[in-house]
């Protein structure tokens, strides 16, 4: 699923975390992120720039297209 920077990025986290399982940490792992940086996102505290929103089409199109890559991509930190 394709999302638009009209969603804000608390909500496309809260999808992305939802949809493949993912923690704070896991998050943080897949943008290359701080976890502090991720909570402020997931929270709505922040807003990240807008690479984010062009990060998250990209990793959502790797999800359905390539499920291993992206299963790569998420680490081991989300394992927990």
């Amino acid at each position: 699923m394709t999302q638009t920077s009209n969603d804000s990025a608390a909500s496309q986290l809260a999808t992305m975390a939802r949809q493949h399982n993912l923690t704070n940490q896991g998050l943080a792992t897949l943008y290359g992120v701080p976890l502090s940086t991720m909570k402020k996102w997931t929270q709505g505290t922040r807003e990240p720039g807008a690479v984010f929103y062009k990060l998250t089409n990209v990793l959502n199109m790797v999800a359905i297209m390539a499920p291993n890559i992206f299963e790569q991509l998420k680490g081991v930190d989300d394992a927990e």
